[in-house]
């Protein structure tokens, strides 16, 4: 036989502790809405005169980083297994219409399985439940400006970009049961490379390359070239900007010779 987990049977004291198997798992009475104190009943009523208050509000300052937790439909929660850490993950899921001060009813099940604050930033979390509709997430923790892929139970969701302050936000609306989430940074936008500064370059080296840029005059058949030589003592990033720079100065330097070419083009006619 389970022990109930009243807080002091010697003291007459039958209020549930927090993970009493006695939390949400008695049967609902027609009409019966509050507990013998008149506390709201949340989720399934208790099994006892007494209905635990769950003590918790979801909040953008994050949530418990280990263990699970029951979110209701007023934005409540409470654990339902033991965390073993005072660590919180920044994860606000709230229903897309907001919550109802006044609905007390089992909304959403929360288990977060990894939560990485540096690196790639990847995080996972278990979502389950059997009335939830569309939901809005905002995950922070990440690196500020970074694109990022949401999977769904392995397959690619959605996708968005962190803010400066490394906070995004994405709206699931594919119906529930239990799904898996995942975070990971993004490297298929625009099916092209990395973007956004949030992501490093590789610390490695090139050895002996040399990119040419040469522009000419159509008219003067004058030519500029520039060379960029990469050697293995230069880093990769400080190379791509160097190229960036060479990049702008060359888009400029061809405008000056369009500009020659239909200035030329104009004393023509």
């Amino acid at each position: 036989m389970k022990d109930s987990l009243f807080i002091s049977t010697s003291t007459r004291n039958f209020r549930l502790e927090q993970f009493s198997p006695n939390i949400d798992t008695g049967i609902a009475i027609s009409g019966l809405t509050t507990d013998i104190l008149g506390n709201p009943i949340y989720g399934t009523p208790d099994i006892g005169p007494y209905e635990y208050q769950p003590p918790y509000t979801i909040t953008t300052s994050g949530i418990p980083l280990n263990g699970s937790f029951r979110v209701y439909k007023d934005g409540k929660y409470r654990m339902t297994t033991a965390t073993s850490s005072t660590a919180t993950a920044s994860l606000y899921i709230t229903p897309a219409d907001g919550f109802s001060s006044s609905d007390y009813s089992e909304w959403l099940n929360i288990t977060i399985n990894s939560w990485n604050t540096s690196g790639d930033y990847s995080k996972s979390w278990t979502e389950s439940s059997s009335s939830a509709g569309s939901t809005v997430h905002t995950i922070g923790d990440l690196a500020p400006n970074g694109f990022y892929a949401v999977s769904v139970d392995g397959t690619r969701y959605a996708q968005f970009r962190a803010d400066s302050g490394g906070q995004g936000t994405f709206t699931y609306s594919g119906g529930y049961s239990t799904h898996t989430f995942s975070i990971a940074p993004d490297l298929l936008i625009g099916n092209g490379p990395i973007v956004g500064s949030s992501f490093s370059f590789p610390s490695s080296t090139l050895d002996n390359v040399s990119v040419v840029a040469t522009t000419t005059s159509p008219t003067t058949s004058s030519t500029t070239t520039t060379t960029i030589n990469f050697s293995s003592t230069v880093a990769i990033k400080e190379k791509i900007e160097e190229l960036q720079d060479k990049l702008v100065i060359l888009l400029k330097q061809l405008i000056v010779l369009l500009t020659e070419e239909l200035q030329n083009i104009t004393k023509t006619i």
